[in-house]
């Protein structure tokens, strides 16, 4: 019986010694975790700080090519417009100046009328 007595004292020493061991195994574990959180959460930082600058980098190339594209669609629309406004303001100037010859012969020929009526 004391055989079996020593024996389990024996036996409790070396569980004991393997949960030191454990314990310390387990500190280590926790501190290697907590080490790669800190690296994971600095490099998360770092992610989301380039997103960011890639996002507003993109959005003012973006801005400042729709400022060109308005631009230029806004240069193609207006030309041919001033174009034919520019027609438009010559074919009036043609119909006015034609119209003040048909007023003046007109003119000419009440004129002309009157004094054949007034000769007759």
């Amino acid at each position: 019986m004391i055989k079996l007595i020593n024996n389990f004292a024996e036996l409790m020493k070396i569980q004991k010694i393997t949960d030191d061991r454990m314990v310390k195994s387990a500190r280590g574990v926790n501190e290697v975790c907590t080490a790669a959180r800190g690296d994971q959460k600095a490099k998360m930082g770092r992610q989301i700080s380039t997103a960011n600058s890639i996002m507003l980098t993109g959005t003012i190339i973006a801005i400042f090519l729709g400022l060109l594209f308005v631009f230029i669609i806004t240069r193609i629309i207006t030309k041919p417009l001033n174009i034919v406004i520019q027609g438009l303001g010559e074919g009036a100037s043609q119909v006015a100046s034609a119209s003040g010859q048909v007023s003046s012969t007109s003119q000419s020929l009440a004129e002309g009328s009157s004094e054949q009526a007034a000769s007759i």
